[in-house]
């Protein structure tokens, strides 16, 4: 687990709102709380340990942007 964690922190930056977008529309943007170690996400999604994936969702500290996020976003870029 180590390993994939390393590997995912090499990966990991940050990214421009205008970089998404085309994800975004694509519905394929998944929003991670502030809450959550975004490299435990991604080991846990890796892994597919759905237990952890489940309750993260189950408490909306994991889940698809809210269309007031988007609408807020693409404002932004405007």
């Amino acid at each position: 687990m180590q390993d994939l964690k390393a590997e995912l922190a090499q990966s990991v930056d940050e990214a421009a709102w205008d970089w998404l977008v085309p994800h975004a529309k694509r519905d394929v943007v998944i929003v991670v709380t502030q809450e959550l170690d975004i490299l435990d996400v991604g080991v846990a999604i890796a892994k597919d340990d759905t237990l952890s994936v489940q309750s993260w969702i189950s408490h909306q500290q994991l889940h698809r942007p809210f269309a007031n996020q988007l609408a807020e976003l693409l404002y932004i870029l405007t």
